[in-house]
């Protein structure tokens, strides 16, 4: 029994590594026509996302502990929605960027990140022919303690036709 507990644990922590930075680790990903030409948007884990459309790469929260970003395509542009860990990820940043990638962070993010420019709440900026706009965020699951939403500011807009 002695010999089997470290044997498993060996296992385990092998096991686990590969889990966590296999580099033939599929991701699900789903594509939309548009009218603007095929949108492809890839989950890779937690809020990392990858969108591509019009030979445009765009990572949202790139963070290494979700992908070897050394793997995936350059980033055109890169975004990043705030400061913490599992948003904010130099390592990742550094290993999906280019020369000419572009990189965008909320106001909280601000001078953590080198050559990033803050993109504030209802600022717009293109890419091809993609408008991108920063919108408020609001947290449902952490609540106030009276049990109301974490909400930035409250939007009403017709979503049929953006990508939120």
């Amino acid at each position: 029994m002695k010999k089997t507990i470290p044997i498993l644990l060996m296992f385990l922590t092998e096991l686990w590594g590969y889990a966590q930075n296999n580099p033939g680790k599929i991701f699900e990903s789903d594509t939309f026509e548009t009218s603007k030409g095929r949108l492809s948007i890839t989950f890779i884990g937690h809020a990392t996302l990858m969108i591509e459309a019009e030979n445009q790469v765009v990572h949202i929260d790139p963070v290494s502990r979700e992908a070897d970003y050394s793997l995936l395509p350059k980033a055109d542009l890169i975004l990043i929605t705030h400061e913490h860990s599992d948003h904010l990820d130099k390592k990742a940043i550094a290993m999906v960027s280019s020369p000419d990638t572009k990189i965008r962070c909320s106001l909280s993010c601000k001078g953590l990140i080198d050559n990033a420019t803050v993109l504030v709440n209802e600022e717009k900026l293109t890419i091809g022919s993609w408008d991108i706009e920063a919108v408020p965020a609001f947290n449902i699951i952490n609540k106030r303690p009276e049990d109301s939403p974490i909400i930035l500011k409250e939007m009403e807009t017709d979503t049929s036709s953006r990508l939120v």
